[in-house]
């Protein structure tokens, strides 16, 4: 009896596994298509550009840090 409900079960997890394989990337191209891809026509129609890829003219990519209170008490609150 319990070998036959291990068999039941190697199957059973087999067709899982086979279910996820295909389930997988339908959901992700689901995902892709209705959020990702939205959210780049709507940055395109803005111009909005939210990875800061433009190229400046200047002597330096860096950018300047705020000043901020550098102090130990404002490390320790943090939030």
């Amino acid at each position: 009896m319990r070998n036959y409900f291990s068999k039941i079960f190697r199957y059973w997890m087999a067709v899982g596994h086979v279910i996820g394989v295909v389930m997988t990337p339908v959901h992700m191209l689901i995902v892709y298509v209705f959020v990702f891809g939205p959210a780049n026509m709507g940055a395109r129609v803005l111009r909005k550009d939210l990875l800061d890829r433009s190229m400046r003219d200047e002597p330096s990519f860096w950018r300047t840090k705020d000043a901020t209170d550098r102090s130990v008490d404002a490390l320790r609150h943090t939030f």
